[in-house]
């Protein structure tokens, strides 16, 4: 294994070479975006791009997803990197010149730098051609929705038929100058959920209230309740999100709402948290429509798990970083946020770690003024090639 301090370097210096191939998939990547599971082009263009440089591609993988493999015995454990390839259903407003020509699909989450990134990468470890242990890649569809494509490939048994051993994302971070990192020990994102609760009532004239169950106090007051769960019942030291998003009852302004209809979603940080909100709602919900005299039917959806770094892996690319950056300062040790990423799926089979690499100053993610820095790719996909050539594939300390 070539030591990382010189590896890092001759990393660095192929990939400016390769700057221009990296910011011409980007761009292609970005003016034709695709949304879930319609990543035809996309999926098509990187798998050239790997074809060409000598890897074994495999198309259709997860309905639009890419299976790439690079050396290496079967039998040996890989070292896998993921990226995610979907838009998302926003009416770009940046007036790039490559600007989507999608009307309202838009890559606004930076996954158009991901995936130039990791295909970065792979044509860097197919020029150093030194890999001493299987490299993959995963170009996986539909992040944004759920469920998404982190499932259906892992369905698929791409864990399995690369006997994976361990893989390596990054997510654009607009808060991080470009050339810098953030690398979180422990817990990355939330369980993300979702609900939809169903207040029942009778309807009655607006004038004569007390002639039928009114949804929409009822419903007022769920809200309110709601709200006491995080703030009076949860731990502080284990931090939680309870938000709802929509609400909407009633046909006419003197009528008394029979039905509210209200949704949103739940984020927390662990698994011993997320399952005592849904409770504590359900109990809430009902037991204050009841005391009306009035129905609430809540419909939880468990959406993506907390996203865990391995301890192992986050120390190997912490320190890749500080090499890549240039300097300690430049590598943020970020904590967890509260949003949800479905590479948390992954890393309940073998570990995993997700980094965040700087795009700023720049509009915050899933804006429709957000802009990536062609610039931000390259030192990422030096970093994710370093990653594969040092790794230990099955050795992460979950």
């Amino acid at each position: 294994m070539i030591p990382p301090a010189d590896l890092v370097p001759r990393l660095l210096a192929l990939s400016r070479e390769l700057a221009p191939e990296m910011e011409r998939i980007r761009r292609a990547v970005h003016a034709h975006p695709e949304l879930g599971f319609e990543e035809e082009r996309t999926a098509g263009l990187v798998a050239g791009v790997l074809e060409r440089a000598g890897w074994d591609v495999r198309t259709g993988v997860a309905r639009t997803g890419v299976v790439a493999r690079l050396g290496g015995s079967p039998s040996s454990p890989a070292a896998a990197l993921r990226a995610d390839m979907d838009a998302l259903p926003i009416a770009e407003e940046t007036g790039l010149p490559f600007a989507s020509d999608v009307p309202g699909v838009m890559h606004a989450c930076g996954h158009d730098g991901n995936v130039a990134a990791v295909a970065g990468a792979a044509l860097l470890l197919s020029r150093v051609g030194e890999v001493s242990h299987p490299a993959v890649c995963l170009f996986q569809p539909s992040e944004e929705t759920f469920p998404g494509g982190a499932i259906e490939m892992i369905d698929a048994g791409v864990i399995e038929d690369e006997n994976v051993g361990c893989i390596y994302a990054v997510h654009a971070e607009p808060s991080l100058p470009v050339g810098s990192f953030g690398v979180a020990d422990g817990v990355v994102t939330a369980a993300a959920d979702s609900f939809e609760l169903d207040v029942v009532g009778a309807g009655a004239h607006g004038a004569q209230p007390h002639k039928g169950r009114d949804a929409v106090t009822v419903a007022s007051e769920i809200v309110l309740a709601l709200q006491t769960i995080v703030s009076r019942r949860c731990d502080p030291m284990s931090p939680a999100v309870l938000s709802v998003g929509t609400i909407e009852g009633g046909r006419s302004f003197n009528v008394v709402a029979d039905r509210v209809r209200m949704s949103g979603t739940v984020r927390a940080l662990t698994e011993d948290v997320r399952a005592f909100i849904q409770r504590e709602m359900e109990q809430l919900a009902v037991g204050i429509a009841e005391a009306h005299g009035l129905s609430a039917e809540l419909r939880y959806q468990v959406g993506n798990p907390p996203l865990l770094n391995d301890r192992r892996l986050c120390a190997q690319v912490r320190g890749l970083a500080e090499l890549v950056a240039g300097s300690p300062d430049r590598v943020a040790a970020r904590g967890p946020e509260m949003v949800g990423e479905d590479f948390a799926y992954f890393g309940r089979r073998v570990p995993v770690l997700m980094a965040h690499y700087g795009v700023g100053p720049a509009p915050p993610l899933h804006s429709s003024r957000f802009v990536l820095n062609d610039a931000a790719v390259p030192p990422v996909a030096a970093l994710l090639a370093a990653a594969v050539l040092t790794a230990e594939p099955g050795l992460g300390a979950g």
